[in-house]
């Protein structure tokens, strides 16, 4: 639960600046998705899942699968912050929520599957 702590204060001290209220929510959605990624991925791992990422390999370890997540999030965040416009994060981040959240409903299932405590 301390490296779920960790991936949340790195993401969202990456959603700063001059974000609006309802960007800053969309982040924070985001964020609460990736750890939830986290959380899961690991536990399949554990349960012998093989990890479908072509940048983790198919059977990381759980500091590997949280390194990825908080350099990963930090330079989204730090490129939604930088490179683009006031005007479109908002819609970024919650097209990335939604695409984190399928991720998230296919390992949900495949805890289901394997028979894994949630």
């Amino acid at each position: 639960m301390k490296h779920t702590i960790l991936i949340l204060l790195v993401a969202t001290l990456s959603c700063t600046g001059t974000w609006t209220r309802a960007q800053k929510g969309w982040c924070g959605a985001f964020v609460a998705a990736e750890v939830y990624d986290v959380v899961t991925t690991i536990k399949t791992l554990d349960a012998g899942a093989v990890e479908m990422s072509p940048f983790l390999g198919s059977h990381p370890g759980t500091a590997e699968v949280i390194a990825y997540k908080v350099i990963g999030t930090g330079l989204l965040g730090l490129f939604l912050d930088t490179a683009m416009m006031d005007d479109s994060r908002g819609y970024a981040c919650a097209g990335l929520t939604g695409a984190q959240l399928y991720v998230d409903f296919n390992n949900y299932n495949t805890m289901i599957k394997m028979k894994v405590r949630h």
